[in-house]
C-alpha cells in the first residue's frame, strides 16, 4: 500500500487542549488579590466563593471567557458567553443550542485518588440551563460584572447541581486579540436553531500518491480553549471541555469545486477517494452520527486562493443505537481556513 501522511485538525485540538489542563489538586490555591475583585455563589445551599480566577474578552470573537476555582479545588467554573455587540449588558441563555456556555467542574475523590466530574448547563434536558446577566463589561478598565443562575446535569453522578445568587464582582479583566477569523455554521436541528460562530477548518493533506487536498471543517456548541493555550484561558483542571455538549465535522475534498454532491459516512478519507464526509457527536463522546440516504451538501463558493468557502448542507443522521438527528437549512460560512503544515 502506498504510504500517506495524514494531518487532521481535530486530533490537534484534543492534545492541545490536554496540553493546557493542569492536574487536580487539593492543595490550598494561592488566591487573586482583592484588588481583583472577587466571585461567589450558593451550590446546593452552601456559599462558595472562588480563590483564583480570570476573565479573557476577545474582539475579535466578542467571546468572553471566565475561569474561577476555590481554595481547595473542590468546584471550578467556565464560562463562555458571546456577547452582543450592540447591546452587551443583557442577560444572556446558557440552555441547548444557544452560543453560550457554562460547565461546572467537581472534584472527586481522595487524596490518593482524585479525579473530576463535570456539569453541562446546555442539555436538552428538563429544568437544565439558566442565565448569566452581564452588568459590566469595560475594556477600557478591565474590568466585568455579572450576576448569575443555572442548573447542570451529571451523566456520571445522574444527577443536577443547582447554583444561584451567583455574583461577579469587578473581575479584572484582560483584552486578547488571539481567536480564529470570522466564520459561522447555522442549522435547524431536530427544528431548533443552531448557530455557532466557533468553526475551525484547516487543510489536511494526502503527498502520496496525488497530493490530494482535503478540508476538514469543525463546529462547535459554544467557545472553548482556543486551542493553542493562551496564558489566561487556560483551565484549571485536568478535565477536558465539553464543546458546548456538540459538534459538527465536515472532510471534504478541495479539488472538485462547486456544486451538489451527497454526503457518506466516514472519518478518515483514503489516498484515492473524493468523498464528502460527515459526523456529528455529543460532548466528546464515541457515539458518532453519520449521515443517511440522500443527505447532501451544496458547495456554493469557494476561493482555495484566499481560502474562502460557502457551502449549504441537509442531512438525517443516525448513531449505532438507531437514533436520528435531522439537520435541514445548514450553512457554513468559512473566512481564511488553516493551510497544510
Amino acid at each position: 500500500m502506498p504510504m500517506r501522511k495524514i494531518t487532521t485538525l481535530l486530533p490537534t485540538l484534543f492534545i492541545l487542549l490536554l496540553a493546557c489542563n493542569k492536574d487536580v489538586t487539593n492543595k490550598p490555591r494561592n488566591c487573586n488579590p482583592g484588588n481583583d475583585g472577587n466571585l461567589s455563589a450558593i451550590i446546593e445551599n452552601k456559599t462558595w466563593t472562588a480563590c483564583e480566577f480570570k476573565a479573557v474578552y476577545y474582539p475579535k470573537a466578542n467571546l468572553l471567557a471566565i475561569n474561577a476555582i476555590d481554595e481547595n479545588s473542590n468546584f471550578e467554573f467556565r464560562f463562555f458567553i458571546t456577547t452582543d455587540t450592540i447591546t452587551p449588558l443583557k442577560v444572556y441563555n446558557i440552555n441547548a443550542y444557544e452560543n453560550n456556555g457554562l460547565e461546572i467542574v467537581q472534584s472527586l475523590g481522595n487524596e490518593s485518588s482524585l479525579f473530576a466530574d463535570i456539569y453541562y448547563c446546555d442539555l436538552l434536558k428538563p429544568g437544565i440551563g439558566g442565565t448569566i446577566s452581564i452588568t459590566n463589561l469595560d475594556t477600557t478598565t478591565g474590568k466585568v460584572s455579572a450576576t448569575f443562575n443555572v442548573t447542570g446535569y451529571s451523566d456520571y453522578q445522574h444527577k443536577n447541581l443547582t447554583v444561584s445568587n451567583g455574583n461577579m464582582d469587578n473581575i479584572k479583566l484582560i483584552n486578547s486579540p488571539l481567536f480564529y477569523d470570522s466564520s459561522y455554521m447555522r442549522a435547524k436541528v431536530n427544528g431548533i436553531n443552531w448557530y455557532s460562530k466557533q468553526v475551525y477548518a484547516g487543510v489536511n493533506e494526502y503527498i502520496q500518491p496525488t497530493n490530494i487536498s482535503f478540508l476538514d471543517i469543525i463546529a462547535t456548541g459554544y467557545p472553548d480553549d482556543l486551542g493553542d493555550c493562551p496564558k489566561y484561558l487556560d483551565t484549571y483542571s485536568r478535565t477536558i471541555h465539553g464543546n458546548g455538549e456538540r459538534r459538527l465535522r465536515f472532510n471534504i475534498p478541495l479539488a472538485l469545486g462547486k456544486g451538489t454532491y451527497p454526503l457518506q459516512s466516514g472519518y478518515y478519507q483514503t489516498s484515492a477517494s473524493q468523498h464528502y464526509l460527515f459526523d456529528y457527536s455529543h460532548r466528546n463522546t464515541d457515539n458518532l452520527y453519520f449521515p443517511l440516504t440522500g443527505s447532501s451538501i451544496s458547495v456554493t463558493s469557494i476561493d482555495t486562493t484566499n481560502r474562502n468557502l460557502d457551502l449549504d448542507f441537509t442531512t438525517l443522521a443516525k448513531d449505532s443505537s438507531g437514533n436520528t438527528i435531522n439537520f435541514t437549512e445548514g450553512k457554513i460560512y468559512i473566512r481564511d481556513w488553516q493551510k497544510f503544515r
